[in-house]
């Protein structure tokens, strides 16, 4: 069984903050990820990763609904 280090909400937070950073404040994306990897003590690698698998996700949940 594998144990998630970060909570499904953490995540959530973490990218919601980084869109939020990129668009109302003018951040760069990779400054962003800095800054809120500092907030959430996590690598800004790893909050690259969940910033990707959300849009996949949310990309193939559009084309689902548009069929």
């Amino acid at each position: 069984m594998t144990v998630a280090k970060h909570v499904q909400e953490t995540r959530e937070r973490a990218v919601g903050l980084y869109y939020e950073a990129v668009a109302e404040d003018g951040a760069t994306k990779s400054g962003a990820r800095q800054k809120i990897g500092g907030i959430f003590d996590i690598n800004p690698a790893t909050l690259h990763k969940w910033i990707r698998k959300t849009k996949a996700t949310t990309a193939q949940a559009m084309a689902k609904s548009q069929q």
